[in-house]
């Protein structure tokens, strides 16, 4: 006679669901894993969102972000868009943080040569991301600085203030909107200190606008503190105001940065940061042209008519080629020859590079 089951075992059939159970239910595990990441994961801080999915305010990027390397590489398979079968558009064009953090990277390794010995804790704020640190400590910094920049020489109160507005857009405030009575306090103060942050609802939080750098540009303007503060504000879109902010900036911003950084070029030919405005202003040209290719009936979202941008297109595509190609062959070992040359290549075939550089979209 056979004897039945246990109380405590497992028949073999009743094993084999199992099994099958667990596996179906891992991979059902990774499907949504994928799809997460694929379509809903966050971007690391400071990814260039241009395409896929679409970035809703392309230009708002968080500078807190630092440079992981100084030449971007390739590091896994490219990427090919929609609509555009010969187009192949690398990672590293399209979410290299280097190609954007470069500029201000730099600037932060000034601001802490020149004061780093007097302000032992401005070289923790601006090179430690995780853990952030003590907003008390950061907050003690900025006031530390402004309060000494009151009293110091014209020179002096230059680094300064471009110190404090560094630490300035790394104060954390909560991310409360309206603002508790406490904050309100926080923002009213830093208000009295010239300071003015701005909620973002698409950041989910507050912003702060550059008051110090739009003060170093009128009160500093020939200094290398005063071009460091140009470079800035031209890479944010020349704008005083997030994109999607009451007053903000409209979605055409790359007019503003050929026009602003044409200008510097003009006037300042021997100035230590070419390559750099160089770069923005062929990404403004850049953004241009690209926009005139948008197709007419089958817009992703966020994508304007490009009827529009197709004035001047062609003039804005080889304005770019040309900046780029001078990056390329002045500075080749440089960042931004490294992420000028894949946009050149595209662009001196006629491919499109979905740029959105600077173009603002809002929901």
């Amino acid at each position: 006679m056979s004897e039945g089951p246990s109380s405590s075992g497992i028949g073999p059939r009743r094993g084999a669901k199992i099994v099958i159970s667990a596996i179906l239910l891992s991979l059902i595990g990774l499907g949504t894993w994928e799809y997460r990441t694929r379509w809903h994961a966050v971007p690391p801080p400071g990814a260039l969102q241009i395409k896929r999915p679409v970035a809703k305010a392309v230009i708002r990027l968080d500078s807190a972000a630092a440079a992981t390397q100084d030449v971007p590489q390739e590091s896994s398979p490219a990427q090919k868009h929609e609509g555009s079968p010969s187009t192949i558009l690398g990672p590293d064009y399209e979410a290299n943080l280097a190609c954007f953090e470069h500029p201000k990277s730099q600037i932060d390794q000034k601001v802490m040569a020149r004061l780093g010995a007097d302000y032992p804790g401005l070289s923790q704020v601006l090179t430690i991301e995780y853990p952030p640190p003590d907003p008390k400590i950061v907050r003690q910094l900025l006031d530390n600085l402004l309060e000494a920049a009151e009293s110091a020489s014209r020179e002096k109160r230059a680094s300064l203030l471009l110190a404090a507005d560094e630490i300035a857009e790394r104060l954390a405030l909560p991310s409360i909107a309206p603002p508790s009575l406490g904050l309100q306090r926080q923002l009213s103060d830093l208000a009295a200190q010239g300071l003015t942050f701005t909620w973002a609802e698409l950041d989910g939080g507050w912003v702060y606008g550059h008051n110090l750098l739009w003060r170093l540009r009128q009160e500093y303007p020939t200094s290398a503190e005063g071009e460091d503060a140009f470079v800035l504000l031209l890479r944010e879109g020349w704008e005083k105001s997030p994109c999607c902010s009451i007053g903000g900036r409209g979605a055409d911003a790359f007019y503003k940065v050929i026009e602003q950084g044409e200008e510097f070029l003009t006037n300042r030919p021997q100035t230590g940061h070419r390559q750099e405005v160089l770069f923005l202003v062929a990404q403004a040209y850049e953004t241009w042209w690209a926009l005139s290719l948008v197709p007419e009936d089958d817009r992703e979202e966020g994508d304007p008519s490009p009827s529009p941008y197709r004035a001047g297109a062609l003039a804005a595509r080889e304005k770019a080629i040309a900046y780029y190609g001078e990056i390329v062959g002045l500075v080749p070992d440089s960042v931004e020859a490294g992420c000028s040359r894949k946009p050149l290549a595209m662009m001196k075939e006629n491919e499109d590079t979905h740029q959105r550089r600077f173009y603002c979209y809002c929901d």
